[in-house]
């Protein structure tokens, strides 16, 4: 048992080598005369005054550095009182750091000496600034500390930095003071200075706009007001728009949200105010709706689609339907009481807007329709006619069983399949033209017609012939059943049985007569051929015979074809084969011979015979062991039959005669195979042999050789593989084992001397054989080389100390990898001489004195210096020069400065040198750089860029038609000449050209190219478009012109035009290609429109074109009649009321027309056809200028009715006729007989009885009335004669077959009488007597027929049937004789016993049953007989009678008796057998063994070879002469084999829990000793536990005694060794310390014997072997676990302490600072000592744990880093920055710019700057080659396009910013020219008439203009004369002429303008002008 004891305390994790060890150091005294080793000298006054140092502790060998670069100064001992030691500084600087030291580096203070006082040198950003805006304060003096107040209160702001900003948020005018002091001299070295800041006031700003919110699109118009402001830019969304002024011109929002609107108010003071509302676009609902059910008494539905808009819902729904009802659902249905159109319409609501719309409902009337049909019922297949009689129907569709038909009238065939309904509906549907429709339906009922159908098992068999026929028949209540022509039956299924008493084959014929229950009948019939029937019997000798017994068949006779079956599937088709049967089973065989033949006639017919045959004897047996390892011993159990007597071979010269056999085989090294023969007798000398193979094979030898006696440790090894060995186990020998073939294994030495091990291996053969081999191997200890290395990279020369951390007691040798080695565990190397970075792989081996080494190997890296050449390409081009800096190999952290003032830290960046001077620039452009391991290098370049001139220029005129002049205005900079390039084929060289361009018939554009040179030889081109298009020629051709009124057109599109305006003729006008118009002539004359267009071409290019059209007058034609619907033949009455018509055409829908010349009122006539029609009566007016106009009405006349019919009128009485109506179609139909109605339908059944011996007459009438109301009429006789009186009767209606019947007649009013039998005539005067004679199977039935006639042909008869009843034969087949029980299931072969069968057994039993099955028995051993008698009786009550005898065989008895039925395996049962009555005897043993024995006693010997209880039946079988047989049988039990075995662990330390595993076999119960003082266990497997007490180690022997459950015992015993355990037990101290003390001592407690090993493990990899280590020094702090395990070799113990060395205090200490734009980031490098976590706080509201990091200050201002590191224990040191990182704030570039669309060239665009922080500088780039540096300038683009402006503002701190608006500015070709109308000169002389475009005064006359780029203007007094002209549109009149001011008149004027579009205007007026 293992026991560990676990102090709990802290865990800390990471272990850091510390570095060297430092002494408290040495104080000073400060200028406050405190002692402190952080000390602050100054001198405010004394200029020149020297530093005085005195000390407060001693100093050893002090050196002073002054921190002047004077020489250090060596002091040497300085203690406390020692004379000061002073130095006097020649310099002018203000401070001084001091450092003073120990000389042998042990000790070293700083401190700093101010020299004089500080000079305060501040200034500021701004000192007029707008309220709420920061202004930047930077003090400029080092150094010191800082205070400030800015005027707003009396508090002073101290800030660890000189540059500060602050927010003034009041106007007024403030004074700053900035206070400065060296540290630590409490305000005694202090300066002050301050300056003055004004705050100017910010307008207050007025914001009004005309709506806040609107639906779906909302206009806005505004106004802004504020005091003393002078410039208001509004801005919104969407694309960035912006206006000028107070006034907020009129915007629309069309997109739903929020819309804000802003306005900047600029005072006149230059401070801005912004004020901002939201306008709000509310989606704009879109009504919508659909809607279905437009015919009349349908709902219609309604279904709102409107669409509700973006985030919002439709809350309301308004529907007005038309008809003056209302709704308020979403999706409403209504019911229209009355047909027509509706307007209905639908307001939508959300929560803010609403939208309508409306669309007209129609509701159309429906058709009507009736089905008919010509009949309504009969049997399937039906032929029906159906006829729709319907109205207002434009279609008709009939679906009848599913079938559509598209008629009025459809003939259909209806059929009814059985078991469906016979109910067929037809439905009509029609549909009016509307598509409103109606439907109807009428039932016509198909009744199914029964079908008849058998299907016979066959078509032919033998008699007697009991045929199975099938009755398929379908929807049948009733059947009849004939066979040739007989009646059989009248049951659903055939009964009947055909007989052939011919020797010949017969055809007879069966019929079936199917009945439905309406009478619908079906007969179906088969014929099937009879044969004579086969009989086929043979005989054989009834012999007993040993096995094989072979016998030869008898011939048959009379047989076709035949087939011998002998059983088992032994069959044979010769006619006398021979058959061997062998009896296989034991026991006597019978074996049954069928001999199955058929005859000529084809009828089989079958027989059997048996014979018997005696058993074979059979020899076989089994061994338990088949193969096996040598020596191999096997038994062999005989499992033999039928055999008396055993032969044993076992194939190595030995025999035996036993009924079983034991062997042991051994071999000769090979592997050995023995023959085992046994051969069984029986009494009768017939023997058997078997045999079985044993395989022996040879013992294993296996051999171990390692290969390796003695090895260091650890020893690994693959296992070899062990030859002819399969399923190895290996044991290494100390502990672990394996079971693979070739393991790998390594074992260690853990005693620290020679450890030996026996390693051994146990396998088998590959036949199984086991087998053992062993092998002893030595381990010596394996020493563990390792070592540390304070440095493993660096640059040369690189010193580095390593320190070995090696195994103890080991030879140490070093080797550096640069030819030098050294020995001893700590040694120092440097690494130099080396061109590229060389690594350098030091190996330490570490050697163990028995002679075992390690190696431990590390790399050291050491770095060349960085050298860099520099080398551009490039060094003279033209401005601007663009170079890539070439990739620097090896170079990191890459800094470029490019020598005109940026720089770039990218590896290989791109640089533009821009020279904006006339002259050559030179730039110097230097590389820092370090390479990748740090080494830092420099190199330089220089490049010269040569002045680039700017080729610019702008076209007045750029597009237009043919021919266009254009103006090139040339505004290139820095260039010398030009050269033009015009795109036709012509050049020039003037600086401002005008060109002309032609277009040649199409668009043609040229592209103006301008190269400008100057004169150092660079160039720049620059090109422009200028396209010319050529002029519109349109023209316009009209398909149709001269038509009937209305004529609507859609005219053609005209190619290429634009912005159509078209003229109709007829006072309209319209626009856009294609428009459709419609003429409409009212009058009575032709109309004449001229229908014309103006339209431009694509390019803008007016044209025209015209066409003329003609209209007619239309006539318009109207009538009515005064009947529509009417009976045939029909006469309406026309009245003519058509207008505008010279002729009318009438058509009358039947082929008549006529041509009539005026209007007014005619007659006309129909005269109607069969059917209803629908004559279509059409008008037709025509006016004289050929247009005509129609209109139809429908005239329906209806078919007048027929009355006629059909039937018999004369007949007999009864007389019943039936008459049928022929005529017409009718709906109604009445029925009269002698005056009397009777009925009414199409067809009438008159039952007229008439008068006995006299004749009658009746008259019937008819009255018909159609569907349409229309009558017609018919009469006629009916004569009735009289009918004769007969009767005839019968002495009975059956008799049987040999019976006497009698027949009497008699007939009244007869003038003839007959009397037949079955068609036969009979002499009526004869004696009408009859014998019954019936031969057939069936009644045989006569039919007797009396007939009498008058000579009127009515006549009358009478029949009565006679049945004779066939023969019964009673008769059954007579079973074979059976042993007893015998149970007979009886074959009734009587023929005609339909009523009924009894059967007497003879046994006092009977039975009704028609095959009864009964059992026979014969009580005794004898055979027994019995009288069997047969009564049939058929349906007549006619019987017969049969009587055969039964014999049945008497049964043996077997009676088995045994002397002992149990024992232990093996057991001897002795049988005793008592049966009687029988002739043969059969044993089955139960184990697979048997015999014939006949004996009365026997012996026989039984066997277990199973665990269990085994239980074997032994059964006899006894059988007599007649092959009867009985059976008795008994149990014999025999008890499994015992032995008795265990499995235990045999050894292991004290306790020792041994579970045992119980194999024992057979076992009942068991007995455990365990020999150890305890009580015996009667457990199956017990679990025992063995102490050892003693010192010494102990054997237990176990025993175990089974025992059976049949008394059998069996015992065994097993030894187990108990070893003596070890305790290990040791205390250390101390067990907490802090580093560096590190030593612990250990006092050992453990108990053990003395052969036991104690090894130590201290937790840092220093192992020992030794009983007592006393103390042990760990090299670095942690947590270690000591462990002791002591081991004796079988038994261990170990115990464990923890140590816990405490580290070391963290000190924190970092570098990293800087200034700059923000954001800036600043790398922080971290040099802190001991630390486990670190902390950095950037004063920015961010804090990381990262070691070293990389931070981004975003903020400007001054920031103090902070960084705490956290020990290992949680111990914290902290260090911070004052001042470390400035950031300066960037200038924010903004800018709006009004308008954002321009007409070029002359449209100024206003840019206002809305640039923030402080920006002073500013450069504008407005996209067209032109810059700007002013704040607000104002630009003119001249040429048109999509203009993107950026804006660079930058501050005094030299950050920079960009904003770029893109498309801030789309110059367009246009513009406009307008007059004034007056003037008021000013009389003070003239100014040239320059005037100021944005002026408000009137002092000069000039247009107000946009676009222009040619102009004149000419001027004219009254008298016509010229006195003023102009050509610039900015240069107007001012009222003077030749130096005067002309008087107060009106003048004319007239002016000619180009616009930048090419568009030209020429205008004129007169201008009053007022003095």
């Amino acid at each position: 048992m293992i026991r560990l004891y676990i102090i709990s305390i802290a865990l800390f994790l990471g272990a850091i080598a510390p570095n060297s060890l430092f002494a408290q150091c040495q104080e000073v005294i400060d200028n406050e005369g405190i002692a402190t080793s952080n000390p602050t000298w100054y001198n405010c006054s004394a200029a020149g005054a020297p530093l005085s140092i005195e000390t407060s502790t001693s100093w050893a060998d002090l050196v002073i550095d002054w921190g002047d670069g004077s020489a250090t100064e060596a002091i040497g001992a300085f203690n406390p009182g020692d004379t000061p030691v002073t130095h006097t500084y020649a310099g002018d600087a203000s401070s001084y750091t001091v450092t003073l030291a120990e000389a042998d580096g042990s000790c070293s203070i700083e401190g700093h000496y101010f020299a004089s006082a500080p000079v305060s040198d501040f200034w500021s950003s701004e000192v007029s600034v707008c309220e709420g805006t920061s202004v930047q304060f930077h003090q400029e003096a080092t150094g010191v500390q800082y205070a400030w107040n800015f005027g707003v209160n009396p508090n002073f702001l101290n800030t660890s930095t000189g540059h500060v900003s602050f927010t003034f948020s009041n106007p007024g005018d403030y004074t700053v003071q900035s206070v400065i002091q060296f540290p630590g001299t409490n305000g005694a070295c202090a300066d002050t200075s301050s300056l003055d800041i004004t705050v100017l006031p910010r307008p207050e700003v007025s914001m009004n706009l005309s709506a806040n919110e609107g639906c779906g699109e909302v206009t806005v118009t505004g106004d802004v007001s504020a005091a003393d402001s002078y410039l208001y830019v509004w801005s919104f969304m969407p694309s960035p728009s912006f206006q000028v002024g107070t006034q907020l011109d009129p915007i629309t929002f069309n997109s739903p949200g929020n819309h804000p609107i802003s306005v900047a108010v600029t005072g006149i003071n230059g401070c801005q105010s912004t004020a901002q509302q939201f306008v709000t676009v509310h989606p704009q609902p879109e009504a919508d709706f659909a809607f279905d059910g437009v015919c009349f008494g349908e709902t219609t539905s309604f279904s709102d689609e409107s669409i509700a808009g973006i985030n919002t819902n439709i809350t309301g729904w308004y529907w007005q339907f038309g008809d003056g009802a209302v709704s308020y659902e979403s999706n409403p249905s209504h019911d229209y009481a009355f047909t027509g159109d509706y307007n209905v319409s639908l307001t939508v609501t959300t929560p803010e807007c609403t939208a309508s719309t409306s669309q007209f409902v129609g509701i159309n009337p429906n058709p009507t329709v009736e089905a008919q049909a010509d009949i309504l019922s009969g049997c399937s297949p039906l032929e029906v006619a159906f006829n729709a009689d319907a109205s207002l129907a434009a279609t008709f569709a009939w679906e009848i069983d599913g079938d559509a038909f598209n008629a009025a009238s459809v003939d259909a065939t209806l059929e009814t399949a059985i078991g469906d309904a016979s109910v067929h509906t037809a439905t009509i549907t029609v549909t009016s033209a509307q598509g409103c429709s109606a439907t109807d339906d009428i039932t016509v009922e198909a009744f199914p017609r029964a079908i008849a159908q058998i299907d016979p098992a066959a078509n032919a068999g033998c008699a007697p012939y009991t045929l199975p026929i099938a009755n398929l028949s379908e929807g049948a209540i009733a059947y009849e059943w004939y066979a040739n022509g007989n009646f059989v039956t009248s049951n659903a299924d055939w009964t009947g049985t055909l007989e052939n008493i011919n020797n010949a084959i017969e055809s007879q014929t069966v019929e079936l007569v199917a009945h439905s229950v309406e009478g619908c009948n079906d007969t179906t019939a088969t014929t099937i051929q009879v044969y004579p029937e086969a009989d086929f019997t043979f005989a054989l000798p009834n012999d007993t015979a040993c096995s094989p017994l072979e016998l030869t068949m008898p011939m048959m006779e009379g047989v076709n074809s035949f087939t011998w079956n002998f059983g088992g599937g032994n069959t044979s088709d010769e006619q006398a084969p021979s058959i061997l049967l062998e009896n296989t089973n034991g026991g006597l065989m019978g074996t049954s011979i069928t001999f199955t033949g058929v005859s000529v006639f084809g009828c089989v017919d079958s027989h059997t015979e048996t014979v018997y045959v005696r058993p074979q004897p059979v020899a076989e047996f089994s061994s338990d062991a088949l193969e096996g390892c040598e020596p191999l011993a096997a038994n062999f159990e005989n499992i033999s039959s039928d055999a008396d007597s055993y032969v044993w071979d076992f194939g190595n010269g030995i025999t035996d005669d036993g009924p079983t056999a034991s062997q042991a085989f051994y071999t000769d090294g090979t592997i050995q195979t023995y023959d085992i023969t046994l051969t069984a007798y029986d009494d009768l000398g017939c023997t058997d042999t078997d045999t079985l193979t044993v395989t022996v094979f040879p013992a294993a030898d296996f051999t171990l050789d390692l290969g390796v006696e003695t090895a260091c440790s650890p020893l690994e090894m693959t296992l070899p593989v062990i030859a002819g060995a399969q399923n190895v186990a290996w044991d290494f020998g100390d502990g672990t084992t394996s079971n693979e073939a070739t393991p790998d294994h390594a074992w260690e030495n853990a005693t620290g001397g020679l450890d030996n091990y026996i390693v051994s291996v146990t396998g088998e053969t590959e036949h199984g054989c086991a087998g053992l081999a062993v092998d002893l191997i030595t381990v010596k200890p394996q020493p563990t080389a390792a070592f540390n290395a304070d440095a493993l990279s660096g640059c040369e020369p690189l010193d580095a100390a390593f320190t070995s951390t090696s195994t103890a007691g080991t030879d140490l040798n070093w080797n550096f990898g640069d030819g030098t080695s050294a020995t001893g565990s700590s040694v120092n190397h440097t690494f130099d001489g080396i061109d590229s970075n060389t690594a350098f792989d030091v190996t330490l081996t570490a050697t163990h004195p028995l002679g075992c080494a390690d190696v431990a190997t590390a790399t050291v890296d050491v770095f060349a210096a960085a050298e860099y050449a520099l080398n551009l390409s490039t060094d003279s081009v033209c401005s601007p020069l663009e170079l890539t800096m070439p990739e620097i190999a090896g170079a990191q952290n890459v800094t470029w400065n490019f020598g005109d003032g940026t720089t770039s830290n990218e590896a290989t960046p791109t640089h533009t040198w821009f020279n904006a001077s006339t002259g050559l620039m030179t730039a110097t452009v230097t590389l820092e750089a370090e390479t990748a391991d740090g080494c830092a290098g420099t190199s330089q370049a220089t490049v010269n860029i040569k002045p680039q001139p700017v080729a610019n220029f702008m076209v007045a005129n750029d597009e237009g038609c043919d021919t266009l002049v254009s103006q090139f205005n040339n505004y290139s900079v820095l260039a010398d000449s030009y050269d033009w390039d015009f795109g036709d084929g012509t050049t020039g060289h003037e600086e401002h050209p005008t060109h002309a361009f032609a277009a040649n018939g199409a668009t043609t554009t040229f592209a103006v190219t301008l190269t400008a040179h100057d004169d150092l030889g660079c160039s720049d081109v620059t090109t422009r478009e200028v396209t010319v298009h050529p002029a519109a020629a349109f023209s316009l051709s009209l398909a149709s012109d001269t038509v009937c009124s209305p004529l609507q057109l859609t005219l053609p599109a005209i190619p290429g035009a634009e912005n159509l305006t078209w003229n109709f003729g007829d006072g309209t006008t319209g626009a856009g290609q294609t428009p459709t118009h419609t003429w409409e002539n009212t009058g009575d004359e032709l109309m004449e429109a001229t229908v014309s267009f103006e339209a431009a071409t694509t390019n803008g290019c007016v044209g025209s074109g015209s066409a003329t059209v003609y209209i007619k007058p239309q006539p318009q034609a109207i009538f009515t009649i005064d009947e529509e619907v009417g009976c045939a033949p029909l006469s309406i009455e026309i009245s003519n009321d058509s207008q505008l018509a010279d002729a009318y055409n009438w058509t009358y829908g039947n082929g008549d027309a006529v041509e009539l010349a005026s209007a007014g009122t005619h007659v006309y006539t129909y005269a109607g056809e069969e059917e209803p029609m629908d004559y279509t009566l059409t008008l037709t007016a025509t006016h004289a200028l050929g247009c005509t106009d129609a209109v139809t009405k429908t005239v329906t006349v209806l078919p007048a009715v027929n009355a006629t019919w059909t039937g018999e009128s004369v007949g007999c009485a009864p007389f019943e006729t039936v008459i049928e109506y022929t005529g017409s179609d009718a709906t109604t139909i009445a029925w009269t007989l002698d005056g009397a109605a009777v009925a009414s339908g199409n067809e009438v059944t008159f039952a007229l009885e008439g008068a006995e011996g006299t004749a009658t007459a009746h008259t019937i009438e008819i009255e018909a009335v159609s569907e349409y109301g229309c009558a017609g009429t018919a009469a006629f006789e009916v004569t009735v004669n009289p009918t004769p009186l007969v009767n005839l009767s019968a002495s009975s209606d059956a008799t049987c077959s040999g019976d006497t019947w009698n027949v009497f007649h008699d007939a009244q009013y007869a003038d003839n009488i007959t009397l037949t039998m079955n068609g036969m005539g009979l002499d009526l005067a004869s004696d009408l007597s009859f014998n019954s004679v019936n031969p057939s199977a069936t009644d045989a039935t006569s039919t007797l027929l009396l007939t009498a006639s008058t000579d009127q042909g009515c006549s009358a008869a009478m029949a009565i049937e006679h049945t004779v009843h066939p023969q019964v034969t009673a008769n059954f087949d007579l079973p074979a004789s059976t042993c007893t029980p015998m149970v007979v299931a009886f074959n009734n072969t009587s023929v005609q016993a339909t009523a009924s069968t009894t059967w007497n057994f003879g046994d006092g039993t009977t039975s009704d049953a028609l095959n009864p099955a009964h059992t026979f028995e014969a009580l005794g051993t004898e055979d027994v007989q019995y009288n069997v008698a047969l009564v049939a009786v058929n349906a007549a009550g006619c019987a017969d009678t049969t009587v055969q005898v039964i014999e049945v065989w008497g049964q043996p008895e077997a009676a088995l008796t045994v002397v002992e039925a149990e024992g232990c395996y093996p057991v001897d049962v002795t049988f005793e057998n008592a049966s009687a009555g029988h002739t043969a005897t059969d044993w089955s043993y139960g184990n697979g063994e048997y015999s014939a024995i006949a004996d009365s006693v026997h012996t026989k010997t039984f066997f277990n070879p199973t665990d269990e209880l085994v239980v074997y039946t032994t059964e006899i079988t006894v059988s007599s002469a007649h092959g009867c047989t009985s059976t008795d049988a008994v149990n014999v039990e025999v008890g499994p084999h015992l032995n008795a075995q265990f499995d235990v662990v045999a050894q292991g330390c004290t306790p020792v829990e041994a579970n045992i595993i119980n194999q024992s076999e057979g076992a009942a119960s068991f007995i455990w000793n365990f020999n150890d003082g305890s009580a015996p266990s009667n457990e199956l497997n017990p679990t025992h536990t063995f102490v050892n007490a003693t010192d010494e180690d102990l054997t237990y022997e176990i025993e175990l005694i089974a025992m059976s459950a049949y008394g059998c015992a069996d015992t065994t015993a097993v030894g187990v060794e108990v070893y003596a355990a070890p305790t290990a037990e040791f205390t250390v101290s101390p067990a907490i310390q802090t580093y560096p003390n590190t030593t612990v001592g250990i006092t050992n407690l453990s108990t053990a014997s003395s052969s036991a090993i104690q090894h130590w493990s201290f937790g840092d990899g220093a192992e020992l072997a030794s009983d007592q280590p006393i103390f042990h020094t760990y090299n670095s702090w942690g947590t270690y676990n000591v462990t002791l395990l002591v081991d004796n070799g079988f038994c261990a113990d170990a115990h464990t302490e923890v140590i816990t060395i405490l580290s070391p205090n963290p000190v924190a200490s970092f570098t990293g600072s800087g200034s700059g734009c923000a954001p800036l980031a600043v790398d922080f490098d971290n040099h802190s000592i001991h630390g486990a976590q670190y902390i950095w706080d950037f004063d920015d509201d961010v804090m990381t744990s990262e070691e070293s990091p990389t931070h981004v200050f975003t903020r400007p201002g001054v920031y103090n880093v902070s960084l705490t590191v956290i020990g290992y224990e949680g111990q914290e040191d902290q260090v911070i920055q004052y001042g470390a990182v400035e950031v300066f704030p960037s200038a924010s570039a903004a800018f709006v710019n009004s308008p954002t669309e321009v007409i070029v060239p002359d449209q100024p665009v206003d840019f206002v700057n809305l640039s923030e922080m402080d920006a002073t500088e500013f450069f504008w780039d407005f996209g067209d080659g032109q810059f700007s540096t002013e704040k607000d300038p104002v630009h003119y683009y001249t040429e048109p396009g999509i203009y993107t402006v950026s804006l660079t503002a930058n501050n005094s701190f030299n950050c920079p910013t960009t904003y770029t608006l893109e498309h801030a500015v789309e110059a367009t070709v246009g513009g406009f020219m307008e007059f004034p109308t007056a003037f008021t000169p000013n009389t003070g002389g003239s100014n040239g008439g320059y005037y100021d475009p944005n002026a408000l005064d009137n002092d000069v006359f000039h247009p107000h203009h946009m676009g222009i780029v040619d102009y004149e203007l000419i001027i004219f007094n009254k008298w016509g004369e010229l006195i003023f002209r102009s050509t610039d549109p900015y240069i107007g009149w001012d009222g003077y002429f030749q130096g005067r001011i002309v008087r107060q008149d009106v003048y004319a004027w007239k002016a000619t303008a180009t616009f930048s579009s090419g568009y030209r205007t020429t205008q004129a007026g007169d201008v009053t002008l007022i003095k």
